[in-house]
């Protein structure tokens, strides 16, 4: 059995206890909460559309330049290096609900598959073998290595907002401290625990309309958490398409967020709906 770190454990209870005794201490304002929930779901959208639709199923296109702005902007959401994440989504599907699924709860447990293979010593890892599309960008392996230095930006980011909204916002009651404590640690901690939810519970509950090699399940109330990952069979059904919200019903924000930056120019060949007619990608 793979060895727990120490180092990993005592990261994430800190964050979680930072968190709280931040809330505590500085309490709360509309404004601090505004920004929480702003934030999250600024920083979701990175993480869903870019770290998983991009660099894991290459959904769609884009340029050098953009390509190294969506690895940085996913870097802000504390989930580690663009290669790293992606690295462990493409072994997710490679052996969905087999050994060498990194989160799979039915091969390792609820705990293990929630948070427990993220604080073992060689959680996300990156495997340059899985990664081989990627390894002509120096600019996105430079990023992976150093993928802390986008939490360290948003934080300063957050200070900032915070330091001028005190300072000429006084009407809104709202603190420097409190737009650090919701905006980055609890808007951050809300980003790696809706990432666990998807990664565990539509695994096990939920519905299927496609009888997949794995036990994936469509959950459609985490819909307003999860921007269209809850979408999960349909995903594992056809994991290269830039949506899993196949019905008109089935609502998917990153989606609507790839065809706002394909109508823009900034991503092209955009691998969508008219694909579900054809025979599943390995990838």
């Amino acid at each position: 059995m793979k060895e727990y770190s120490l180092k990993h454990c005592l990261r994430i209870l800190t964050m979680h206890l930072l968190a709280i005794a931040g809330v505590v201490v500085y309490g709360w304002s509309w404004t601090a909460i505004v920004f929480a929930l702003l934030a999250f779901y600024i920083r979701h959208f990175a993480v869903g559309g870019f770290y998983h639709r991009y660099f894991s199923h290459r959904s769609f296109k884009t340029s050098r330049t953009f390509q190294f702005v969506m690895a940085f902007w996913g870097t802000t959401s504390g989930h580690k290096g663009p290669l790293s994440w992606a690295t462990s989504h493409r072994l997710h599907h490679k052996y969905a609900e087999k050994p060498g699924d990194p989160h799979s709860p039915k091969v390792l447990g609820f705990w293990k598959a929630y948070i427990g293979w993220l604080l073992q010593e060689d959680s996300l890892p990156t495997d340059m073998t899985l990664m081989k599309d990627f390894s002509s960008y120096p600019e996105i392996i430079w990023i992976n290595k150093y993928h802390f230095l986008g939490p360290i930006t948003y934080l300063g980011f957050t200070a900032l907002v915070g330091f001028c909204i005190e300072t000429y916002f006084p009407s809104l009651q709202t603190t420097q401290m409190q737009i650090i404590v919701w905006g980055f640690l609890v808007s951050t901690l809300m980003n790696a625990h809706i990432a666990m939810i998807i990664n565990t519970f539509c695994h096990i509950f939920g519905t299927r309309r496609y009888e997949t090699r794995d036990e994936s399940y469509n959950i459609w109330w985490l819909m307003p958490f999860s921007l269209g990952e809850n979408w999960h069979n349909n995903h594992h059904a056809y994991p290269k398409l830039a949506a899993s919200g196949l019905k008109w019903w089935e609502l998917d924000p990153i989606y609507w967020g790839i065809q706002f930056l394909a109508k823009v120019g900034l991503v092209w060949d955009v691998y969508d709906r008219s694909y579900t007619d054809r025979e599943s990608t390995s990838v």
